[in-house]
């Protein structure tokens, strides 16, 4: 009894990779390569969208909003996030910590040439 493309359990998802690279052809790294950039950018805004909802619950009061719905969706991109770097490549990862680190570096930078003071 011959098994067909899919015909055992989970092997569709091989089946799809396969015709995938097929058609992909010389650019089957690249699409992969490309692939890690995407989740590198999700990445990055999931870590945005959690720095902004901690902001927005740090100044509910002064919109009259309610907190805890900013503070449920920081939760949940952080959650995101953890599960994204979880299935991640480790030099996915330290790409990640690299971009960090540098935005964080550059920041420092500008505040100290500009003379501009964080607010916290």
């Amino acid at each position: 009894m011959a098994i067909g493309i899919g015909g055992m359990v989970g092997g569709g998802i091989f089946a799809v990779l396969g015709l995938s690279v097929q058609i992909a052809g010389g650019g089957a790294p690249i699409a992969f390569l490309v692939a890690g950039l995407v989740a590198l950018g999700s990445a990055g805004f999931l870590i945005i969208f959690a720095v902004v909802n901690v902001a927005e619950a740090r100044t509910a009061s002064e919109r009259g909003s309610a907190a805890w719905i900013s503070v449920v969706a920081a939760v949940a991109c952080t959650a995101a996030l953890a599960a994204l770097i979880a299935r991640s490549r480790p030099g996915a990862v330290f790409v990640l910590a690299a971009m960090v680190t540098l935005s964080f570096g550059i920041e420092a930078i500008f505040r100290k040439v500009s003379g501009r003071a964080l607010k916290v």
